[in-house]
């Protein structure tokens, strides 16, 4: 099912406050996570393993996840979408601020993703439905400015809540945040009409889910285990195998979870792929710059991640800049720009990591700000309005899904050169010229695969392009 189109402002502003509070909520779980964990682990006698799993579990399930759920609110709507996904998401948020043991704990955390790969294809496949063509792009500006900004702010967010607080708030803070936006959500009033059938499937759905589900543990068990780890061969493998396949069952005419068309589209495509490297990079630069200010300044968790200033408001300005200027400048120069932004921004910070330079880190998150804000939404329109309106579920969940494999690959080669003792400065310097190559290969992207000017929303042709 998909909506129709409302013209009332009233009703749109209500689906944007609505998607941008859920959006806020998903991303605030897993950027506080990882500096709530020692209070967690001292409260809950964590293992190693049960805190390594703690913050696994809601990455796993929300990337292997995301392409059922966008193809889920293919089929049921958006709006109903979103009500499924917060429900299930407020519902573990309780389980997890009022658990007493590791496995109500990790168990309640792989929930939470599941039901993020629900919400987060609804939230922007509504905004979608609720606005204009014309609209859509200061929308999806202000709706990934509020997630982006919250990912910069969850470290300090959650070392106030775990210094003066308690860890729990950091989770049952998303119980009334969620019912408040559930119930906006519901008041918006979007209708709806029969749109594209569910997945049917069901043996291609479980290659995928498994092939899924072995590259992303693959991914993030290898900085411990090692690269020749046959664990890691053997996860790795399956991932290969499944995913060959689920493309050849999809060759032969089986009705696939992810629509193969949906690759022809060159900017669907091209915005993807970027999005995937753009993962890449955020990841390393909302997470090791906190980690390196505390380890050379002995910074506590809240004043580390109020750091990060430098990083957030450059942010926050270029995303409301691009939102207001994408029809004019289009999303290939927008691309090309903000990937050589973040390029730059990622060599400074390694060349501030190889010097131990306080200064020269902040200088070089400005850029890396900047860089990000003007690919987030521009990137996120482009891939989700390059497809028709029935498939906009689906095109959400699997840019989606490729940008959190992004953030996994990071987290993975970060974690190898952390455990290579010959690589200098823990690996930080080598983790981020790495990057910073990432980056310009999105530049290249850009440049290729965007057209000058974006796509006319509404329009859109699943025919290669």
């Amino acid at each position: 099912m998909v909506c129709i189109r409302q013209t009332t402002t009233t009703r749109s502003n209500r689906v944007l406050v609505a998607a941008t509070s859920a959006m806020a909520m998903l991303v605030l779980d897993s950027s506080i996570i990882a500096v709530m964990l020692p209070s967690m682990s001292l409260d809950l006698g964590l293992t190693a393993i049960q805190q390594t799993w703690t913050i696994s579990a809601y990455l796993l399930t929300l990337a292997v996840l995301l392409p059922i759920g966008g193809r889920l609110v293919d089929a049921i709507g958006p709006v109903r979408g979103f009500a499924v996904g917060a429900a299930g998401f407020v519902v573990s948020s309780l389980v997890i601020g009022t658990a007493h043991g590791p496995v109500e704990l990790v168990s309640a955390r792989a929930a939470a993703g599941a039901a993020a790969a629900i919400m987060m294809p609804a939230t922007l496949a509504s905004v979608f439905a609720a606005f204009a063509p014309g609209g859509r792009p200061r929308a999806v500006s202000l709706y990934t400015g509020a997630g982006q900004a919250v990912a910069a702010l969850g470290p300090t967010i959650g070392g106030l809540c775990a210094q003066f607080l308690t860890w729990r708030w950091g989770f049952l803070m998303n119980v009334p945040i969620g019912v408040i936006a559930a119930a906006v959500m519901c008041t918006a009033h979007l209708h709806h009409r029969p749109g594209r059938r569910p997945m049917r499937d069901g043996l291609g759905t479980s290659v995928l889910i498994v092939g899924l589900s072995s590259w992303a543990v693959g991914l993030l068990v290898l900085p411990t285990s090692g690269a020749k780890s046959p664990a890691v061969l053997a996860l790795l493998g399956v991932g290969v195998t499944s995913g060959g396949l689920y493309i050849w069952r999809g060759i032969r005419g089986h009705d696939n979870l992810a629509d193969r068309q949906l690759f022809t589209n060159r900017h669907f495509r091209g915005s993807a792929a970027i999005l995937l490297c753009l993962g890449f990079a955020m990841t390393a630069l909302t997470i090791y710059p906190v980690i390196a200010l505390q380890n050379a300044l002995l910074l506590t968790p809240a004043v580390a991640g109020v750091a990060l200033l430098p990083l957030v408001v450059p942010l926050l300005v270029a995303t409301r800049w691009a939102g207001r200027r994408y029809g004019a400048v289009g999303p290939r120069l927008l691309g090309i720009w903000g990937a050589l932004a973040t390029a730059a921004g990622c060599v400074l910070v390694a060349a501030a990591l190889a010097t131990t330079s306080t200064w020269l880190l902040c200088c070089g998150l400005i850029p890396a700000g900047v860089g990000v804000g003007l690919l987030m939404s521009p990137m996120t329109t482009t891939a989700v309005d390059s497809v028709t309106e029935p498939d906009r579920g689906q095109a959400s969940g699997l840019s989606a899904m490729l940008r959190q494999f992004g953030g996994l690959l990071s987290v993975a080669a970060f974690g190898m050169l952390a455990h290579n003792d010959s690589a200098p400065h823990g690996g930080g310097t080598i983790g981020f010229y790495l990057a910073a190559v990432v980056m310009l290969a999105a530049a290249v992207l850009a440049a290729t695969e965007l057209r000058p000017c974006p796509h006319q929303p509404s329009t859109a042709s699943l025919a290669p392009q």
